[in-house]
């Protein structure tokens, strides 16, 4: 990690952390409870899977890119059904009729 791959780890967990903070602002319980699993695997795999992500480095920085991409991808998506007030990502239909 000496070599800057420490930013990528920070990516790849505040990636998950904003989606699903975004997620909860927007009402889309569920969404935002599977981004907090994320967050929460992420902390645990850094805190214990140390031996998996040293052996395969390759393998770990595509999970990383993977974790923010989708992160960024999905809050696009959350973004635009806000938009549109579509409750897609909502728990209840009672947020449209706040909308």
């Amino acid at each position: 990690m000496a070599t800057g791959e420490h930013y990528l780890v920070d990516l790849a967990v505040a990636g998950p952390f904003a989606a699903f903070v975004y997620g909860v602002s927007q009402r889309a319980y569920w969404p935002a409870a599977a981004w907090l699993a994320a967050v929460l695997a992420w902390c645990g795999a850094l805190r214990f899977g140390l031996v998996w992500i040293t052996a395969a480095p390759g393998a770990f920085l595509c999970i990383c890119v993977l974790t923010v991409a989708a992160a960024w991808l999905l809050s696009l998506r959350m973004d635009a059904a806000a938009r549109t007030g579509s409750v897609a990502f909502c728990e209840s239909s009672s947020v449209a009729a706040v909308n």
